[in-house]
């Protein structure tokens, strides 16, 4: 007979991942995230809403748990603080809208709310796994795994800029940004950083939607999680999950590559309209 140790360690887990969240909560965040983000990203919150179809940048499904901006590697999720940046800010040059009016106590409500739903998404996921490959589903295993991967991944440290910034870093950093054997930037974001490069209209997001690079040079539209240039070499380095952007988080770990990071986040910001 199998054990419901399993099972019961795994719920408990689940558990202790929502443990500050008490039901009061669970429903406002439930409210807030009816009110507020159903239209687009549906009640099951995956992407799906009635406003998803005359949007040309689809809402994410959030079921997945993959969250474009993060201060966090992909290892887990990203942090509460990151989110509640993202709900508050907004995404502009995605046609997410600012909801700079909640509180503080709703954005965190409904950012538990929608870890319920990651958590019921990616168990439902493992199960239609297991039935189209025809193996066993262990519940207890896909009850564990959710409760995983609602934890933060491990923290970004942003390295500091060798030496500060210095007169060549940007002219250093074209250079890099526009190397056909390296980094790769220009490849999709042109060579002057507009969103134009010669892969700019082929590339597709995790789900199969278009999605086109960002113009680097219009700031308010490229800077989703922050405008300095500590924010630049903190995509580069966990890129933006669910689309063609990569992780480079290998960057960094040698002093080469830590000057040449800050070097391509200085052209970056000296082409960004002000």
């Amino acid at each position: 007979m199998r054990s419901i140790l399993p099972l019961a360690v795994a719920v408990v887990l689940l558990a202790w991942v929502l443990a500050a969240l008490g039901d009061d909560d669970l429903d406002q965040g439930k409210k807030v995230f009816t009110d507020k983000c159903l239209r687009c990203h549906g009640a099951r919150a995956d992407g799906k809403g009635p406003g998803a179809k005359i949007l040309k940048n689809k809402p994410r499904d959030l079921t997945a748990g993959i969250f474009k901006f993060r201060t966090t590697l992909a290892d887990g999720m990203p942090s509460d603080a990151d989110l509640m940046r993202t709900v508050r800010d907004g995404l502009p040059a995605y046609g997410m809208p600012t909801f700079g009016d909640l509180s503080d106590e709703d954005i965190h409500d409904a950012i538990a709310y929608i870890k319920t739903l990651v958590a019921k998404g990616l168990v439902e996921r493992l199960k239609e796994a297991a039935a189209k490959e025809g193996t066993p589903f262990d519940e207890a295993e896909a009850q564990q795994t959710a409760a995983e991967r609602l934890k933060p991944g491990t923290p970004v440290v942003i390295p500091p800029e060798p030496g500060g910034a210095d007169a060549e870093a940007a002219s250093r950093g074209e250079k890099l940004f526009n190397d056909p054997k390296r980094y790769l930037c220009a490849t999709c974001h042109g060579p002057k950083g507009e969103g134009n490069g010669p892969q700019a209209d082929t590339l597709k997001d995790t789900w199969g939607n278009p999605i086109r690079p960002r113009d680097l040079t219009k700031q308010k539209l490229f800077r989703k999680s922050g405008w300095r240039p500590e924010d630049t070499v903190c995509r580069i380095i966990t890129g933006i999950p669910g689309t063609p952007m990569p992780a480079n988080p290998q960057s960094v770990t040698t002093p080469e590559g830590v000057r040449e990071v800050w070097d391509i986040a200085r052209f970056v910001e000296s082409i960004a309209a002000k």
